[in-house]
């Protein structure tokens, strides 16, 4: 075991840890989470293996540990397969966009990253929702409309958030 593989495992450990936590704030603010962020800049950071562990991991613990009961064992696949995607898709960000500065077209671009991922993991789980629970249009419709309101909310996350990428970077680099 070198040291970047230990190293790459404690951030992995610690994104999720964080998303998990984070998303403890969805309990005061419905539809809040900033988990999407912190999975999403585990992936930007570490690279899309650790991404998508990260991610997985971390709808694990959202899912296992919610205080409304963890979910049922199809509904929870497609939780941690999507959120790992959340993660690989920051590491697909990085690879096609590395930002350089940090000027109104970063926080659009994250803004956009924040509906993309969002938009993704939404979809996912109310299709699989719709899937398990029907009736299947009516069931699917609902949750999207629902769904609508953690979308917006990730855009505009993303968008404040952006200024934590550097800082970030440069803290697991100087680590």
């Amino acid at each position: 075991m070198t040291q970047g593989y230990t190293k790459s495992l404690v951030f992995t450990a610690l994104f999720a840890g964080l998303a998990y936590v984070s998303n403890l704030f969805m309990l005061i603010v419905p539809n809040v989470s900033p988990a999407f962020f912190i999975i999403f800049m585990a992936g930007y950071i570490l690279g899309p293996r650790w991404g998508f562990i990260s991610g997985g991991l971390g709808f694990l613990l959202i899912s296992y540990f919610s205080p409304y009961g963890m979910a049922m064992l199809p509904l929870l696949a497609v939780q941690i397969i999507s959120g790992g995607l959340v993660g690989m898709i920051g590491a697909l960000a990085r690879a096609l966009f590395p930002v350089k500065t940090s000027d109104w077209r970063t926080y659009l671009l994250f803004g956009f990253w924040g509906f993309a991922v969002t938009s993704i993991y939404m979809g996912a789980i109310s299709l699989a929702d719709a899937l398990l629970f029907g009736p299947f249009k009516e069931r699917f419709l609902i949750s999207l409309g629902f769904s609508m309101l953690t979308i917006v909310s990730n855009i505009i996350i993303f968008a404040f958030l952006t200024p934590l990428n550097k800082t970030l970077r440069e803290f697991v680099k100087r680590v």
